[in-house]
């Protein structure tokens, strides 16, 4: 079963593909998005996967989350590739991260949406909570 989201517009967010990079697909009044923060060899069940949704329907735009670029769905979905990790229960900090100053304040950006389901690029998906938590324990410390 494939893993989605709706926002309370309609914009609906599928987790099509998951394990050690997160690929996801936005269907926004029937324009399909796909946002891939995975690897070029998953590309195989990854349209497989894409398929069982969208049928023969055509892809609107390809995203690829390089840099940490995040999408950000009727202000309630943010799709957040590499800017947090939902692997841990008590931090989003990643544990490759190369600037932890600017990662924290791509984390106040991220807070000052109206979002509260945030879908990192590698792990579950993860709520405000752990986001404001995760901040206030980190802001100050860099």
């Amino acid at each position: 079963m494939i893993k989605h989201w709706k926002s309370s517009k309609g914009c609906y967010v599928y987790r099509i593909l998951s394990g050690r990079a997160n690929v996801y697909m936005i269907n926004s009044g029937g324009a399909f998005y796909l946002i891939d923060t995975g690897r070029s060899n998953v590309r195989e069940k990854l349209i497989k996967n894409f398929k069982t949704i969208i049928n023969d329907e055509k892809l609107s735009a390809l995203i690829l989350t390089a840099d940490s670029l995040s999408v950000i769905v009727d202000n309630e979905i943010a799709i957040v590739g590499d800017a947090l990790f939902g692997i841990s229960r008590r931090s989003v900090m990643p544990p490759f991260a190369n600037d932890r100053a600017l990662m924290v304040k791509s984390w106040h950006k991220l807070l000052e949406t109206g979002c509260n389901i945030f879908l990192p690029g590698h792990g579950s998906e993860v709520d405000r909570i752990l986001l404001e938590y995760s901040y206030n324990r980190y802001k100050n410390k860099f």
